[in-house]
């Protein structure tokens, strides 16, 4: 069976926690911007589930994954977790490894979280990287790249136009990926961390219609189960899809960066987004954009080809690595793709 191509959001919050917009709210704006999926994250609830919205409302495949932490302390998304209320109290690291054990796929939020300054609460960052219980990390956080380092005299842009204030994953965050991805498979997330709320009663910041517009994850895998009484397959599917790196993220508001492929071709098999094999001479990599733009193929964090505008790249893979592609569309952020892994 072909593989379809499913865009989605991740990261957001209803008023089943601290959101602004209640769940069938946000599905129904998910559904009219065209979203093929939408996880919604509340904190230590899963009154999503618990509701009954978990499933196809129309073509939008709602997910329930909720953001598990404590306050002021790092956190994590649990894709498929029923009951994060248990999990209070609990280490993150312990946390972590509990939601595991009860099944659920772990990815850890804004692991560099924004950097705000004049507040005096320093940004809560995932540190305990000796915890192993997790399958992916979120690599670019809406909301965190709007607010990093923001200054008082840049407030009117944060409220009013915040895509001007983008500027892409954390080169920290990068970094720690690809490092992480030497001894195993690291899945990437594109996040929002959405909560569109209402300011001073008079408007929504960050209306979810604009938001779902920005970074979308884009799942590349087998056709979903579609019947709408098959909700808990489907899910279940994509789950397995998102932990295992099967995945891009990309900046849709620049332009729609549907179509886009990275795989590897070799002796006998060809390879696409988080899979992995041994390296042996032969494998080539090869790229595919939808429009021209700037792309750079990374192996272990080091540049190995980088081309202005064009839309296809091929370059013979030299040697165990993490390899992975970045495109920049006029200058901005646009596609970071999930690696492929050559080991030794």
């Amino acid at each position: 069976m072909a593989d379809r191509e499913y865009a989605g959001a991740i990261h957001v919050h209803t008023a089943f926690s601290d959101g602004g917009t209640p769940a069938e709210a946000i599905l129904d704006v998910a559904a009219h911007v065209g979203l093929d999926f939408v996880v919604l994250s509340d904190h230590k609830t899963a009154g999503v589930r618990r509701a009954g919205l978990v499933g196809w409302h129309g073509r939008t495949l709602c997910l329930c994954g909720p953001e598990v932490g404590e306050l002021r302390r790092p956190h994590f998304l649990a894709l498929g977790l029923t009951d994060p209320e248990s999990l209070e109290g609990l280490s993150p690291k312990a946390a972590l490894e509990a939601a595991q054990n009860r099944g659920a796929h772990n990815f850890i939020a804004h692991p560099h979280a924004a950097r705000l300054r004049g507040l005096q609460r320093k940004p809560v960052d995932w540190s305990d990287w000796t915890a192993t219980a997790f399958c992916g990390i979120e690599i670019w956080s809406y909301v965190h790249d709007v607010f990093d380092r923001a200054v008082p005299w840049r407030l009117p842009l944060v409220a009013l136009a915040p895509r001007r204030l983008i500027t892409g994953p954390r080169p920290e965050t990068l970094a720690l990926w690809d490092r992480l991805g030497l001894s195993r498979r690291v899945a990437g997330l594109g996040a929002l961390d959405n909560h569109a709320h209402m300011l001073l009663g008079l408007f929504e910041v960050y209306p979810h219609a604009d938001v779902f517009e920005t970074i979308r994850t884009h799942v590349v895998c087998p056709e979903l189960p579609a019947d709408g009484a098959a909700g808990a397959a489907a899910e279940t599917a994509l789950i397995d899809a998102l932990a295992a790196g099967s995945a891009f993220v990309a900046f849709d508001a620049w332009a729609d960066s549907s179509g886009f492929r990275f795989a590897a071709e070799g002796p006998g098999a060809t390879l696409s987004f988080g899979q992995e094999t041994r390296f042996a001479p032969g494998w080539h990599l090869h790229a595919q954009l939808p429009r021209p733009a700037d792309l750079t193929i990374l192996r272990d964090s080091l540049p190995v080809l980088s081309l202005r505008n064009t839309r296809t790249a091929d370059l013979a893979v030299a040697g165990p690595g993490v390899y992975r592609l970045e495109a920049r569309l006029n200058g901005r952020p646009w596609i970071f793709s999930n690696p492929i892994y050559f080991r030794p």
